[in-house]
């Protein structure tokens, strides 16, 4: 009994300090931290399928407004997804990290679940979603990408 509290007390000593030891890999302002998002989604390898992903401005100068492109390349490439949202109908407590496989991906909602993201496949309108997946290469990206959402959700709420 008495070494599993002392398993436990240095367990959550060592969680504080990678907590405290952890620096944010992006700017400390919004607009650096979606431009920094934009450069961490990219294309993402697992075994012989990859997913190409590009995340742009919808609007030029608008921050808010971002279009994801989607593609799934495995043998043939599927047809073309695109996602059109606000960075500000993110909600912050939605956003994690989702393990299937080998794959690796940071998943986000819209506040209350609300059916408000723009979806198109193949260049064709689909029904509007609450939710998305981002595919990234590693843990490090992931945790990362995690708290740039949600600093830019929170900033960028109501906007």
């Amino acid at each position: 009994m008495e070494v599993g509290r002392r398993v436990r007390a240095l367990a959550d000593k060592a969680i504080n300090y990678c907590k405290s030891g952890y620096k944010v890999p992006f700017p400390a302002t919004t607009e650096g931290s979606v431009n920094w998002i934009k450069s961490k989604v990219g294309d993402v390898t697992v075994e012989i399928t990859t997913v190409k992903q590009v995340m742009e401005f919808a609007e030029p100068g608008n921050i808010n407004k971002i279009k994801l492109t989607s593609t799934e390349i495995k043998t043939s490439a599927s047809p073309e997804e695109v996602f059109e949202f606000n960075l500000g109908d993110i909600n912050p407590l939605s956003v994690d990290y989702s393990a299937s496989g080998k794959w690796l991906r940071v998943r986000f909602e819209t506040n209350f679940k609300n059916k408000i993201i723009k979806a198109y496949k193949g260049g064709k309108i689909q029904p509007y979603v609450y939710s998305l997946e981002i595919a990234v290469k590693d843990t490090e990206d992931a945790r990362g990408l995690i708290l740039a959402l949600k600093k830019c959700a929170e900033d960028l709420k109501g906007k």
